[in-house]
């Protein structure tokens, strides 16, 4: 069942809430615009944050790099 592009704002998936989606490029994939825990904003293939390929805006791989 797909989801509609409206139930999908304010649902949050690990540290990104979805703003807005929106289509981008020639292919017309999907972005989301997601507000992340450490205050960034992020844009990021909707698919890939669904799937749960993408997180966070970056800040948890800085915190990594930071904890090494």
């Amino acid at each position: 069942m797909r989801q509609n592009q409206e139930d999908l704002i304010g649902r949050k998936f690990g540290r990104l809430t979805i703003v807005s989606v929106e289509k981008s490029g020639k292919n017309y994939k999907k972005k989301a615009v997601c507000k992340c825990e450490c205050g960034n904003k992020h844009k990021a293939d909707l698919d890939q944050i669904k799937m749960g390929q993408t997180s966070s805006c970056g800040c948890i791989a800085k915190e990594m790099r930071g904890k090494k």
